[in-house]
C-alpha cells in the first residue's frame, strides 16, 4: 500500500441546500479503467451553503498502484453523486525549498490549537487543518506559485520561495477552513494575501535577474494541475448513505 493525497477538489455547487457528506476514492491501471474501490471517506465539516462549496484535500494511503490513476465520487446522504474527471498520480521530484508544515504553521500559529485550545505552534493529528492536510496544501500552492515563477529555482533563492509558497498556503488554510472567519473580517487573510502580493513580483523579479546572470533569461517551464470536472449520476431509488473510513 502507498499514501496518495489529492488537493483542492471543488465539488458542484448544488442550490438544492443539500451538501456532500461523503466521498470515494477508486483506482485504475489506465485512464479508462477498470475502476477499483479503495476508500471511502466522511466529509467533514460538510457546506454550510453547498452552492458555495469549499475546496477538500483529502489523503488515502490504500493506493496500491505506481503513477495509477484515480476518479473522486462525492456523495450525499440520498446517493445522488458527482463523479470527478480522473486524473493519474505521477509522483515528484523534491524541491529543496519546499516549505514544511511548521514553516506554514508559523504564518498562523492561532490555527494549531488542539482540541483543548492549547497552542501547538504546528499542524498535528489533533489540529485542523491536520498535518496530512497542511502537507497536501502546501502541495498544491507549491503548484500555483511555480505557474508564476516556473520551477527552476537557484539555490540562493530557495528561502525567498519557500516563504512565499508557506504564505499561498496560510491563505488556502484561511479560505478552506475559516471561510466564514475571512468573510466576517475575524481572519488573517488579508495581511497574508498583502505580503503575498508584494512579494511575489519582487522575488520574480529576483529570479529573472539570477538566471539572467547565468545566461539564461527564462524563468522555467509553468506546472499546472490536473482537472477535476464533474458529471453527475442520479439513482432512481435514494436509499440511505452509510459511509466508513477505509
Amino acid at each position: 500500500m502507498s499514501v496518495v493525497t489529492f488537493t483542492d477538489y471543488l465539488p458542484t455547487p448544488r442550490y438544492d441546500n443539500v451538501p456532500w457528506t461523503s466521498l470515494t476514492i477508486e483506482e485504475a491501471p489506465a485512464e479508462t479503467g477498470p475502476w477499483t474501490l479503495i476508500d471511502t471517506q466522511n466529509i467533514y465539516p460538510t457546506d454550510i451553503n453547498p452552492a458555495e462549496p469549499s475546496p477538500r484535500s483529502f489523503t488515502t494511503d490504500n493506493a496500491t498502484l505506481t503513477e495509477g490513476w484515480y476518479r473522486i465520487t462525492f456523495l450525499d446522504n440520498q446517493s445522488n453523486k458527482v463523479v470527478s474527471d480522473p486524473i493519474q498520480n505521477i509522483p515528484q521530484a523534491e524541491t529543496p525549498w519546499m516549505p514544511s508544515v511548521r514553516d506554514v504553521a508559523l504564518k498562523i500559529l492561532s490555527r494549531t490549537r488542539d482540541s483543548k485550545g492549547n497552542q501547538l505552534g504546528t499542524f498535528t493529528a489533533d489540529t485542523i487543518p491536520d498535518a496530512t492536510d497542511c502537507a497536501a496544501i502546501i502541495g498544491q500552492a507549491a503548484l500555483d506559485v511555480a505557474k508564476v515563477l516556473g520551477d527552476d529555482i537557484p539555490d540562493v533563492l530557495y528561502d525567498d520561495v519557500g516563504n512565499l509558497i508557506a504564505l499561498k498556503a496560510a491563505m488556502q488554510i484561511e479560505l478552506s477552513y475559516y471561510s466564514e472567519q475571512v468573510n466576517t473580517g475575524r481572519s488573517i487573510y488579508p495581511q497574508l494575501d498583502k505580503e503575498y502580493q508584494e512579494e511575489l513580483p519582487l522575488i520574480s523579479k529576483q529570479l529573472t535577474n539570477v538566471l539572467a546572470g547565468n545566461g539564461d533569461g527564462t524563468t522555467g517551464p509553468v506546472l499546472t494541475g490536473a482537472s477535476n470536472s464533474p458529471s453527475w449520476s442520479f439513482p432512481v431509488a435514494s436509499p440511505d448513505w452509510l459511509t466508513k473510513r477505509m
